[in-house]
């Protein structure tokens, strides 16, 4: 009796694939924290921008990080219409 060959043994639907190699994926790895990263801070921004815009408060248009910076003078000038634990 003849051995069965590999490829009746593998369960239906299987694929051999080509692993990458392992540099591959040290490049690629920070590259995505990376971006997920980005996409973490934008929606942060953006649910702040929100926030504010609900109070009267308008960051506008933030390039080159500077959405922070204007959030922080909107809130320090504006101290009455903000709660407490959004000014700290």
């Amino acid at each position: 009796m003849r051995p069965a060959s590999p490829a009746s043994c593998r369960p239906a639907g299987f694929k051999e694939v080509r692993v990458k190699h392992l540099d591959s994926h040290s490049v690629r790895a920070p590259l995505a924290s990376r971006a997920l990263l980005v996409k973490i801070k934008r929606d942060l921004e953006n649910q702040i921008r929100g926030l504010l815009k609900n109070v009267g408060l308008v960051i506008g248009r933030a390039k080159f990080n500077v959405s922070t910076i204007r959030a922080e003078e909107l809130i320090a000038d504006r101290p009455d219409r903000c709660g407490r634990a959004v000014c700290c």
